[in-house]
């Protein structure tokens, strides 16, 4: 954990944050940081600002702490480009691993889409419906030093999905679209307008050819990542490094 994490209703009637007997985050501070009572340590509000956190007593998982916030940085975790994902809806384990690996990549919106390949109780697991989802960001958020907690959108059908592309990856924004036998490698991708990107991620096996030719209509460009074939959170953590690294050799160059 990089970053306390915690929301505006934590806070007690004079700004302070209380961790109750229990939290994972007091065990956090206890076992692994071996807090004691007046270190810092980093905070962020939900899609707020960054700040210190300093501890009012010495922690124990027993009981109740208070932190003290500190050093505010106005306007944090709001800088990043504007990133967005199109993925067919994965299995509930592969999910977990990819709404947390987001926050990381600096993704600011997930569409969760249907495709061919999807089975449509996915979009039933609990991992969605009873809200689990948004502890998962969180963790990814932590893990990131990320205040911003990414959107979520829900379309179970496809057409209706790409349908709607321009709310979530609006002219300026790349369209990339990985995929198995493209002839263009990241290396080859002409220049990109800015550094915000979409990418269109499949089910396991990719897109149907139908649906990589709709996602081609919608301007989604197909790249290649390599002979292999990846897992989704692979090919999105793998495409995010290429393009970022991409971005900055042409920036310097």
């Amino acid at each position: 954990m990089n970053l306390l994490l915690f929301q505006s209703h934590e806070l007690d009637g004079s700004g302070r944050l209380e961790l109750r007997a229990g939290d994972r985050r007091l065990h956090h501070l206890c076992t692994v940081l071996k807090a004691t009572c007046g270190s810092r340590v980093r905070g962020g509000l939900l899609n707020g600002s960054r700040m210190q956190l300093r501890l009012l007593a010495e922690p124990d998982i027993q009981r109740s702490l208070l932190l003290e916030p500190e050093d505010m940085e106005e306007g944090a975790g709001w800088s990043h480009p504007r990133r967005a994902v199109l993925l067919a809806m994965p299995r509930p384990p592969a999910l977990r691993r990819i709404l947390q690996l987001l926050p990381q990549l600096g993704v600011e919106r997930l569409v969760l889409a249907g495709a061919a390949r999807v089975e449509k109780s996915y979009f039933h697991t609990p991992l969605l419906v009873d809200g689990e989802w948004r502890g998962q960001l969180m963790l990814g958020m932590e893990q990131a030093r990320e205040t911003r907690l990414p959107e979520i959108w829900l379309e179970p059908r496809f057409h209706l999905a790409l349908a709607s592309v321009e709310r979530w990856a609006p002219a300026g924004v790349a369209r990339l679209l990985p995929h198995p036998g493209s002839s263009m490698a990241v290396a080859e991708l002409p220049p990109l307008p800015g550094d915000g990107w979409c990418l269109a991620l499949g089910a396991e096996g990719g897109w149907l050819e139908p649906e990589a030719r709709a996602l081609g209509e919608r301007g989604f460009l197909p790249v290649d990542l390599g002979p292999r074939i990846l897992k989704v959170e692979a090919a999105l953590e793998r495409l995010a490094a290429q393009l970022d690294l991409l971005q900055q050799m042409r920036r310097k160059g």
